[in-house]
């Protein structure tokens, strides 16, 4: 006897994680997103690129500035409760063993998964992904993305870019500023700590623990405003 299968696994967004992932479903095809340290960026990215995977056969990439900052921060990362980043994928869901050396997930219909780093993006070249998520954008090679545009054009594929400021003179920046003005073709969005809340009403990060961090100097305060509340005129 079968029985259903809920793709992604176990995951219910926060309420501040839905209006991206509505936006989306309901035609967006780009998405940058600015969120605050801990604010689930790749919880809310791979399970959506998840979903799309079960909804379109097709070749989906997972893009990182390094292909080992993609194994440290995805492949082998963890959620708070210890729960593996890649449960997202039902066990029903693949076909075979996720291959470990390439870090690659093949599904029943015969969509793909690949983590990928851009410090090597000529890797990618010939391919046809539909849909791509770039983790910490600001940190990416922008020319990999400049590669890959013209390919999600032509199969009106979709892109997911995630980030936390880090200066305010570069790409990610001047892409989030495009973005704000294309509301048309766009999702964008700014969140700190003041606009989050986990899944019983709490804040992500407690005043008392921020309170911590400035009174023990673990951060600067430019750091603080920076991780935290997005502010692009920061370390």
């Amino acid at each position: 006897m079968s029985r259903a299968v809920s793709i992604p696994a176990d995951f219910s967004p926060r309420p501040y994680q839905i209006p991206v992932m509505r936006a989306m479903d309901g035609g967006i095809r780009h998405a940058v997103l600015c969120w605050h340290r801990r604010a689930g960026k790749e919880m809310v990215c791979l399970n959506y690129m998840v979903k799309r995977m079960a909804e379109r056969k097709g070749l989906y990439y997972y893009l990182f500035p390094t292909f080992n900052q993609g194994r440290k921060v995805l492949w082998d990362g963890v959620t708070n409760t210890g729960r593996r980043l890649l449960d997202a994928f039902p066990a029903e869901y693949l076909i075979g063993k996720p291959n470990e050396t390439e870090m690659q997930i093949t599904g029943r219909n015969g969509s793909i998964f690949q983590i990928i780093g851009t410090d090597d993006y000529n890797k990618i070249m010939g391919t046809n992904p539909c849909g791509i998520v770039y983790s910490e954008f600001m940190l990416q090679d922008p020319k990999a993305r400049a590669y890959i545009m013209p390919i999600l054009a032509a199969n009106q594929g979709w892109e997911m870019l995630n980030f936390t400021p880090r200066g305010a003179n570069n790409h990610a920046t001047e892409l989030f500023d495009k973005a704000q003005h294309a509301p048309q073709d766009w999702f964008a969005e700014v969140l700190t700590i003041d606009d989050t809340r986990d899944e019983v009403g709490q804040p992500i990060v407690p005043e008392a623990e921020l309170s911590r961090i400035r009174r023990d100097q673990e951060m600067t305060e430019e750091e603080i405003q920076q991780e935290f509340y997005c502010n692009f005129i920061g370390a």
